[in-house]
C-alpha cells in the first residue's frame, strides 16, 4: 500500500506558493509608513506656520486633528467628500487657522484657554 503525502493546497490547485513567515517583511512600529502623505505635509506646513509667525508649538497629532475636523466640516457643509474637501485647504486657510490655533493656545503650557465673552 502506498503512502500519502500531504501537499500544501497551493501545490494542489496549481496556486503561486504564499509567503510565509521567513519571506515576509516586518513591519515595524517605528518605521511607520505615513498613511497620508498629503495630511503629513499640510501638517508639517501648519506647524511651521504656528512657530515661525506665532511662537506656539503644538504636537503633530493636534494639528493632524484640527486639520481633520477642518476636513469633516467643509465635507459636511458642502456636501462633498472629504477627498473634494482638500482642494479647499489653501495657502490662506493654513495662515488663518494657525492664528486661529495661536489665540487657542498659550505657548507657555501648550493648553488650551476659553475665550471669555
Amino acid at each position: 500500500m502506498a503512502t500519502t503525502q500531504s501537499l500544501p493546497a497551493s501545490a494542489v490547485l496549481g496556486c503561486p506558493r504564499r509567503d510565509n513567515h521567513l519571506t515576509r517583511k516586518k513591519k515595524l512600529p517605528y518605521a511607520r509608513e505615513d498613511p497620508s502623505p498629503w495630511m503629513h505635509e499640510r501638517a508639517a506646513l501648519l506647524t511651521n506656520l504656528l512657530a515661525d509667525e506665532h511662537g506656539v508649538w503644538l504636537p503633530l497629532h493636534i494639528i493632524r486633528a484640527e486639520l481633520a475636523r477642518y476636513l469633516t466640516d467643509c465635507a459636511s457643509l458642502f456636501r462633498i467628500s472629504r477627498m473634494e474637501a482638500q482642494l479647499l485647504v489653501t495657502d490662506a486657510m493654513l495662515h488663518a487657522s494657525a492664528r486661529e490655533l495661536a489665540n487657542q493656545y498659550r505657548p507657555s503650557t501648550g493648553e488650551r484657554h476659553r475665550d471669555v465673552y
